[in-house]
């Protein structure tokens, strides 16, 4: 019974309690039948999400990494965001490749990173490019998350993918705008020459983070 739940357990239970002397009657059939069903209903809902989110991962690491790469730019929701989940897996190797992203304005599909559980509030991309701009969580914005979740090694490690600093004065979420991104991207890229200079190890015992010539954070 290792794994199941208590309920489960005393399913198990009350279908073994029957000795091989005991006459089998239409009642307990009826009975054994029901609790069955129940049986098979309950490890089906316990278990049947994780075993599909698992087959999702493995169809993700057949994957090469370019392509990943350019499944974050995809416009499908679920797509964009597994892809940034197997970005994050995958660590070290994926930060050259999504410096590429630099630049790349177009819209991040699944439209939010950082912990769900924060309650921050992430615009969605209107018909108006003027009033999506900064407001919006773009592949580029996405990225430089992304290569600051990898330092940190926690895919939930900020609120969201919003560009912040102390002083900062924003009207409606305004917060990565071109040049914040451009400021962003300077640091990264200084960075990532570090990293390839002295390893990422290195830079987590230093605390030296990819936003370390800024004044912004996640």
């Amino acid at each position: 019974m290792i794994g199941l739940r208590p309920i489960e357990k005393k399913m198990l239970r009350g279908l073994n309690v029957m000795k091989s002397s005991e006459r089998v009657t239409p009642a307990m059939v009826v009975r054994i039948g029901i609790a069955s069903i129940f049986m098979v209903a309950i490890i089906g809902c316990t278990f049947g999400p994780t075993i599909a989110q698992t087959d999702k991962r493995v169809e993700m690491a057949f994957v090469d990494d370019n392509e990943i790469l350019r499944m974050l730019s995809s416009e499908d929701r679920e797509t964009s965001f597994e892809a940034a989940r197997e970005i994050f897996n995958r660590g070290e190797k994926m930060i050259p490749l999504l410096a590429k992203n630099k630049g790349n304005h177009a819209p991040y599909a699944w439209g939010s990173l950082g912990n769900p559980r924060s309650g921050s509030i992430t615009l969605a991309p209107s018909n108006n490019p003027e009033w999506d701009e900064g407001r919006i969580i773009t592949v580029e914005a996405a990225s430089i998350y992304l290569i600051c979740a990898i330092y940190r090694q926690d895919f939930e490690f900020a609120t969201s993918a919003y560009l912040k600093s102390k002083d900062d004065e924003v009207i409606f979420n305004r917060y990565n705008t071109t040049e914040r991104l451009a400021e962003a991207w300077d640091s990264v890229e200084k960075w990532i020459e570090m990293m390839n200079s002295e390893g990422l190890t290195s830079l987590r015992e230093k605390n030296i983070r990819p936003l370390f010539n800024t004044k912004f954070y996640f």
